[in-house]
């Protein structure tokens, strides 16, 4: 019971403070991806997407038109050109 009881205390103390977070990045032209809206950051991949959706709404941009993307655990890149990202989804 002790033994069971120590690793549930060691896996909540590894996985309790490692931060995972999501930042959502919209492009309002497909074809200029240089230029993005910083959507913001969220602790779950569904929230990030919503987020997205609801600034294409709030902007009446065509779904045609845009792209996006919800970065894991981005930092700012070293040259301060924007970020990088451990990994992206759509």
């Amino acid at each position: 019971m002790k033994k069971i009881l120590m690793l549930v205390v060691v896996s909540l103390v590894f996985f309790g403070f490692q931060s995972t977070t999501w930042r959502g990045f919209l492009y309002p032209n497909k074809n200029f991806l240089l230029e993005y809206v910083d959507v913001g950051v969220f602790r779950y991949l569904p929230s990030c997407r919503s987020a997205i959706m609801k600034e294409v709404e709030r902007r009446r941009l065509r779904l045609a038109d845009i792209d996006y993307e919800c970065g894991w655990n981005c930092k700012i890149s070293r040259y301060g050109t924007g970020y990088v990202c451990d990994r992206t989804v759509r």
